[in-house]
């Protein structure tokens, strides 16, 4: 799709020798292999809901949400709940503890 000056829209197509020259500059990327060998941080160590281990689940409603991340709660997406890491006084959240008995 191409834009005028004045506004308007014109459909191009591309012209065949433009289309092969695309598909050279493709080809001439590095080979599949040698990304799968380049170095990837790894992520800390993590359990299988996505929480570190030692992580103290908390209830916090949307609402509240900012004042549970300044204390440094952390959002679990997997779980889709908040989780207060190991490291953190869990005193501080005791408004949004959660009962043993509902885990």
């Amino acid at each position: 799709m191409e834009t005028r000056a004045d506004g308007s829209r014109q459909e191009r197509t591309v012209p065949i020798g433009e289309a092969a020259g695309l598909l050279i500059e493709a080809s001439n990327s590095p080979p599949a292999a040698s990304l799968a060998t380049r170095s990837v941080p790894k992520k800390s160590a993590r359990s299988p809901s996505g929480m570190p281990p030692g992580s103290t689940p908390i209830s916090v409603p949307f609402a509240e949400k900012d004042g549970a991340k300044k204390l440094g709660a952390r959002w679990d997406a997997e779980r889709r709940s908040w989780y207060v890491p190991p490291g953190i006084d869990v005193s501080l959240f005791s408004r949004w503890r959660i009962d043993e008995a509902d885990l």
